[in-house]
Order: C-alpha cells, then structure tokens, then sequence
C-alpha cells in the first residue's frame, strides 16, 4: 500500500524512564539492562532507517515528567 505523493512520515515514540538516559558517546544510549548485547538495536535499526531515507531523528528526556521522547520524521521524495 503506496502513500499520496506529498505526504511525510512523522513517528514520535515516548516511554517512562525513571532516570535520564546515558549516551554512549558514539550516538547511543548505555543500558542499565542485565543482557547488554541484546537491548538497542531496535534504536540502532531506526536510526539507520533515517540514514538512508535522510530523515531526520531527535531524542528529548523531561526530568519532570520522566519520559523519554524520540521524534522521527522522513521527508516524501516524489
């Protein structure tokens, strides 16, 4: 199933996250999971997604609210 032509995809994606998410240092986020090697790469797989299409990716944590919010948006290229 196509889209219209013209039309933009925007995801904004939030869950609760009790502490403030740590960076990598290489665009990533650390763990505090017990499986390290298995968590991350569904943000790992998006980011390269937004990569390829040149969409653009954005990531916020509100220390009030506590959530995490990650904002994708990938621009039509009729």
């Amino acid at each position: 199933m196509g889209s219209p032509a013209g039309t933009d995809l925007f995801l904004s994606l939030t869950n609760p996250c009790s502490h403030p998410p740590r960076e990598d240092g290489r665009g990533g986020f650390l763990t505090r999971k017990l499986n390290k090697e298995q968590h991350g790469i569904g943000l790992k797989s998006v980011k390269a997604i937004v990569r390829k299409c040149d969409g653009t990716l954005n990531h916020e944590y509100d220390r009030e609210t506590k959530l995490f919010n990650i904002s994708v948006l990938l621009k039509d290229k009729v």
